[in-house]
């Protein structure tokens, strides 16, 4: 008998990868800034948005605040 699945949705089950490159791109668009990376998004994987937006802006978020 199976007591429970683990389900690995993003990257496993669903290619999110596009989706989040394009949501990123929005953001810095939205704010006016300009990437500090070549492949932006790259910062980002496995981060979460605390710890992402600043890579991708190059400072902190109370900056914004």
């Amino acid at each position: 008998m199976t007591d429970a699945i683990v389900f690995d949705m993003d990257g496993v089950l669903i290619d999110s990868g596009a989706h989040h490159r394009a949501a990123w791109q929005a953001l810095l668009e939205e704010i006016g800034e300009e990437p500090t990376h070549p492949e932006p998004w790259r910062l980002t994987i496995g981060r979460p948005s605390e710890e992402a937006v600043p890579l991708l802006i190059n400072r902190r978020l109370s900056d914004f605040v």
